[in-house]
């Protein structure tokens, strides 16, 4: 993944040496707020136009235990998040410096993370209390959203943009390892995730957020 990211940035900043036109054109971006989510996000976006109307926009980041919730019960939380987003302008303001856009996307959030719990062999009945496992869950995002852009100032290289939607996200669950023809004991995990004893399910999300945008 990172490989991929570095190899994006490398074309489209060798395509914007080869042209000058605008609007089309490179942009790196950065989420101020995304330190604040349950898993605190570190990371920066690329983005390029092609014109007035289209644009393509990939962000990587790395996971971290989140700044208020912390690592919650488990420990050693490491992972990443890849998103993907196609926009297309419905309208601009030439008096506000600002453009409406519309667009979708795909994301994918991987993380592992320390856990113990108590697993209940199916023949027996007999209960193996605070076991330790590595949990591994992969997520993919499928949404739609809405947003604006605003130029920050006249002339200026630097905007503002905010976004928000809705969509569908995946979830598959691994824990590696377990102990043979064993179930889980449900337990409540306070992750502000998914519950540990909860398996591969679908539920909906709401891609949104904050960016602050520089054209390259």
């Amino acid at each position: 993944m990172k490989a991929t990211f570095i190899l994006l940035l490398s074309v489209l900043l060798i395509h914007k040496t080869a042209s000058s036109q605008q609007p089309a054109g490179v942009y790196l971006s950065f989420n101020p707020l995304a330190i604040l989510e349950p898993q605190a996000t570190y990371g920066l976006g690329l983005g390029y136009r092609f014109d007035q109307n289209m644009e393509v926009f990939t962000e990587y980041s790395i996971l971290k235990p989140g700044l208020f919730t912390g690592e919650g019960k488990f420990t050693n939380i490491k992972g990443y998040r890849s998103i993907t987003q196609f926009k297309y302008t419905i309208s601009s303001n030439e008096y506000t410096k600002s453009k409406t856009f519309i667009g979708m996307e795909y994301r994918l959030r991987k993380y592992t993370y320390e856990d113990q719990a108590n697993f209940t062999n199916k023949s027996t009945g007999a209960t193996i209390k605070e076991y330790n496992f590595i949990n591994t869950t992969t997520a993919h995002g499928f949404g739609g959203f809405i947003g604006k852009q605003w130029d920050l100032g006249e002339e200026s290289r630097w905007c503002l943009e905010a976004f928000i939607g809705v969509g569908l996200r995946y979830k598959m669950i691994d824990r590696n390892p377990v102990p043979s023809n064993s179930f889980i004991v449900p337990v409540a995990a306070g992750f502000a995730e998914t519950p540990n004893y909860v398996d591969n399910h679908t539920t909906l999300y709401v891609p949104g957020g904050i960016r602050i945008m520089v054209r390259l």
